[in-house]
């Protein structure tokens, strides 16, 4: 089974933690410390699941037959983006006994969003492209992701409140693994480039 290392960057000393879980990925801290959010796959289905860096317990945070994917924090630790192909079915209660997987179109990935105080999820955007990366901006009003809305990934920005969207790259490479500093002020990704894939910054992506 897959397992989740916490790393002592400056003596190199690690923590292995398992869970029962077969698959793991995507693990990402949250920005108070508490938390780790990853994605795991059991038997048909991946979910998110939170960890507790100081108790040491589990949660599981979403739990239907739809896949999640690719989580990030809001910048107060209190709301998860995330991939899904959930469609419009945003209520957490959809599993194999009682939905039609085979009858459902889990080809398109939007972006949603779960309180996680609530539980709530919200989709978030509606254009049926797919969406493979996020960041979000210090303040917690903007996102970046990649859309192959135009026939490749590219990166767009999205409002939070308003739901505009921007295009803000024409690459005719395809750009994955988006990377925020917490200031907002350097992106990284990375792009194929003669045959092999190499890190990119891009300046200042909210302006």
């Amino acid at each position: 089974e897959d397992a989740l290392y916490i790393v002592d960057v400056a003596s190199g000393d690690y923590v292995k933690k398992t869970f029962g879980l077969k698959t793991l990925t995507s693990a990402i801290w949250s920005p108070d410390g508490a938390t780790i959010a990853f994605v795991a796959g059991v038997q048909q289905q991946s979910d998110i699941y939170l960890y507790s860096v100081r108790t040491g317990k589990t949660e599981k945070l979403t739990n239907d037959i739809f896949s999640d994917q690719n989580p990030l924090w809001s910048p107060d630790s209190k709301t998860l983006y995330f991939i899904s192909d959930r469609a419009d079915f945003t209520d957490g209660t959809h599993t194999s006994e009682t939905f039609k997987m085979w009858d459902f179109n889990h080809t398109l990935h939007e972006i949603y969003s779960i309180d996680l105080g609530t539980k709530v999820i919200t989709r978030i955007t509606q254009d049926s492209a797919e969406k493979t990366s996020l960041a979000i901006s210090p303040d917690g009003n903007k996102l970046l992701f990649v859309s192959d809305k135009n026939g490749i990934g590219n990166l767009y920005e999205i409002n939070l409140s308003t739901g505009l969207i921007s295009p803000k790259t024409n690459s005719i490479s395809g750009i994955t693994q988006l990377s925020l500093s917490r200031d907002g002020t350097k992106l990284l990704f990375t792009s194929q480039i003669k045959g092999g894939y190499d890190i990119f910054e891009l300046r200042f992506p909210f302006e």
